[in-house]
């Protein structure tokens, strides 16, 4: 049944009570009444309520037990107590026996309206929550570290120290390089590993709403906040918070960021109730943290809270060992999800794979072999099927050569110009007039350098 209201079951023995609470709110909520205990719990079971109100005095059973029996179940509905009774030890009883609220009769209508409607929100919260930290479940299930080269290997043994402890840590590497994938592997490993992990990208958020982002907000906090959200601080507590590009935040940002890991606390924006939260925190990045703080873009304090564990990516270029292996990898996982059946890789593409430069890193490779899987019908990736990828190298890719600050002027040229020739080759699987044609040389200008200065 589709509903548009939301459900409130009232569950009191007392007829004019129910018809007076059932006229104040029914503009609002879908309203159902029970009057014993028994009915009350088979209106649970079939009615599944966003919210029961519920007597305290009942007979037979009296409120507190059908609390009990209420909050026994799965997935239970938020419970406000209602009562003649106003002692303190009564209203303990109750908030520990799984009450949201409770409220003493004569009830002031404009008063049980605001608590239902505060206990709905929470409620709201709470669920979207636990939808978020399942899915955050399946998600991680999902990644893997494919590595066999010597540099990985000594990265995944970090990876697992860190893992062990509980410190913030921070993780530097040129964009595509796995970051996040890192940061999941942290989190899995861990004991914070059955919590949720959460990621922000700083970068993706504009530095006025980066508060909200944090810390959430209250209703009516700024113009657009129809209603109160979760901030991301909130909804990592007892889990991992990955803070991605982390340089990208404001001077504001930094200082608000640095109050909450030495505190562990703060104000949602527009509220005056002060949240206290346990959050592992990762930070990442693609730029030089250590040099922003030199030229003080970046605060030299936060920066120390969060260089706690530091791991540093290669680039793939330099672990040039897991490129068939990460090949293969994405090969199985998009043969599912394009429907496609390649198993194997040709030599001569091999050595393109192999040779190519990955300014984008892991998530250039995998573009390049999902393009191709979309493409291409074969049971192995062929040499001509990574042709487009050796003509698209980018001219600053060449030049991204070996020191060149010592020697004399004419040395420092034919080193250049040595080292150009061999990484257009190399870039080319040695094609002499792609070469050619990458260095804007004839075929026989390319011949006569490739014999000056030896190059086989």
């Amino acid at each position: 049944m589709n509903k548009t209201k939301q459900t409130v079951l009232i569950i009191d023995d007392d007829k004019n009570f129910q018809d007076v609470v059932r006229e104040c709110i029914a503009d609002e909520y879908e309203v159902h009444t029970a009057i014993t205990p028994e009915k009350g719990l088979a209106a649970v079971t079939k009615l599944t309520p966003e919210l029961v109100l519920l007597d305290f005095n009942l007979p037979k059973m009296n409120g507190l037990d059908l609390l009990k029996e209420i909050k026994s179940f799965q997935d239970p509905p938020p419970v406000i107590m209602l009562t003649g009774e106003s002692g303190v030890s009564c209203v303990v009883e109750t908030i520990k026996s799984g009450a949201a609220d409770y409220l003493t009769k004569p009830i002031k209508y404009d008063e049980l309206l605001k608590a239902i409607k505060r206990v709905l929100r929470t409620a709201a919260m709470k669920t979207e929550l636990t939808h978020r930290r399942r899915l955050d479940q399946i998600e991680s299930k999902d990644y893997e570290i494919i590595s066999s080269s010597n540099s990985m290997t000594a990265l995944r043994k970090k990876i697992s120290i860190i893992a062990n402890t509980d410190s913030n840590v921070l993780i530097e590497g040129e964009s595509g390089t796995g970051k996040e994938l890192i940061a999941r592997q942290i989190h899995a490993h861990s004991c914070r590993r059955d919590n949720i992990f959460v990621a922000l990208n700083c970068g993706a958020i504009a530095k006025e709403l980066m508060e909200a982002e944090f810390f959430g907000y209250k209703k009516g906090a700024f113009t657009g906040a129809q209603n109160g959200e979760i901030g991301k601080f909130k909804l990592a507590d007892n889990g991992t918070l990955l803070l991605d590009e982390i340089g990208e935040l404001s001077t504001e940002a930094q200082v608000k960021l640095l109050r909450v890991l030495e505190e562990s606390e703060f104000y949602p924006v527009g509220s005056n109730q002060l949240i206290k939260v346990n959050v592992r925190i990762i930070a990442s990045t693609n730029r030089n943290l250590e040099k922003m703080v030199e030229e003080g873009k970046f605060r030299e304090d936060l920066y120390y809270r969060l260089n706690i564990g530091y791991l540093k990516v290669p680039p793939l270029r330099e672990r040039r060992d897991d490129i068939l292996s990460l090949v293969n990898f994405f090969m199985n996982k998009l043969n599912t999800k394009l429907n496609k059946q390649f198993s194997g890789i040709a030599d001569d593409a091999k050595e393109t794979l192999v040779n190519h430069y990955w300014k984008g890193n892991v998530r250039e490779l995998r573009n390049v072999i999902e393009r191709i899987m979309i493409f291409e019908d074969d049971t192995h990736i062929l040499g001509e099927h990574v042709e487009f990828i050796q003509e698209s190298i980018c001219k600053e890719e060449l030049y991204d050569v070996t020191d060149l600050s010592v020697g004399c002027i004419d040395t420092k040229l034919e080193k250049l110009e040595k080292e150009l020739i061999e990484k257009s080759l190399k870039s080319t699987n040695w094609n002499k007039s792609k070469a050619a044609k990458l260095l804007e040389l004839s075929p026989q200008n390319l011949y006569y350098r490739m014999v000056k200065y030896g190059i086989k």
